[in-house]
C-alpha cells in the first residue's frame, strides 16, 4: 500500500506556459481604455484635449522627421551626383 502511494506521488515534468505577447497588448489597452472611462465627467472634457493636444504633437513630430527623412535622401543623392562630376572632370583633364 505504502509503495503504491509513492508511485502515485512521483514528480513529473512540467511544461512552460508561453504567453502570447499579441494578448498582453490587448489586455493593456482594454485596461487603459477602463481607466479612461473612470475619469469623472467634470475633468473628462479636459483629459480629451490634453490626449488631442498630444496627439497633435505626436503627429506634428512624425511628419517633421519624415520630411527630414527625405531631405537628407535628397542631399545624398545630389552628393553622389557631385562627386561622379568630379571624378568625370578629373578623368576628362588627365587624357
Amino acid at each position: 500500500m505504502i509503495s503504491a502511494m509513492k508511485k502515485l506521488m512521483a514528480v513529473t515534468v512540467g511544461t512552460m506556459v508561453q504567453e502570447d505577447p499579441r494578448e498582453k497588448t490587448r489586455l493593456e489597452k482594454q485596461e487603459y481604455r477602463l481607466r479612461e472611462k473612470m475619469i469623472p465627467k467634470k475633468h473628462r472634457r479636459l483629459y480629451k484635449s490634453m490626449m488631442a493636444g498630444r496627439m497633435k504633437r505626436n503627429k506634428e513630430a512624425w511628419l517633421l522627421g519624415k520630411k527630414r527623412k527625405r531631405y537628407e535622401e535628397e542631399e545624398m543623392l545630389k552628393r553622389k551626383a557631385q562627386k561622379k562630376e568630379a571624378i568625370k572632370a578629373a578623368l576628362a583633364s588627365d587624357c
